[in-house]
């Protein structure tokens, strides 16, 4: 299954429940393309806006991007309803913050990149 920018966006805002519409659409779009572009320079991939293999790098965008989201909200002090982090719901007034969950999803998405690996090139010099 491929995925788009879009899917990395609808994902992210199913994780961040009632996310504020200004970190919203083409905010929240761009935030994902910023992950999609640490990714490839981390890895040395080509994905682009289109066609990213969901298997292999949609879990890490997500949680890259929801880091990223919830950095941004954490930054500048929006609190946000509720959190799910998989199976597990979060609502207002539990014991996880922002920053708490930002690291969470940062930990993830860092994991995650060190586990797709890095593309080496070794070069011979002549002379």
């Amino acid at each position: 299954m491929t995925w788009s920018l879009g899917s990395i966006a609808t994902q992210v805002n199913n994780v961040v429940v009632n996310l504020p519409t200004s970190l919203s659409g083409a905010v929240l779009m761009d935030m994902a393309y910023r992950q999609v572009f640490k990714v490839n320079n981390f890895t040395g991939a080509t994905i682009g806006s289109t066609g990213i293999d969901e298997p292999k790098y949609g879990q890490v965008l997500v949680d890259l991007t929801a880091a990223s989201v919830l950095n941004s909200m954490a930054t500048n002090g929006i609190q946000v309803a509720s959190l799910s982090l998989g199976d597990l719901s979060i609502n207002e007034g539990a014991s996880m913050s922002i920053t708490q969950a930002r690291d969470y999803f940062d930990r993830n998405g860092k994991e995650g990149l060190q586990q797709l690996g890095r593309t080496i090139r070794i070069y011979k010099s002549n002379g």
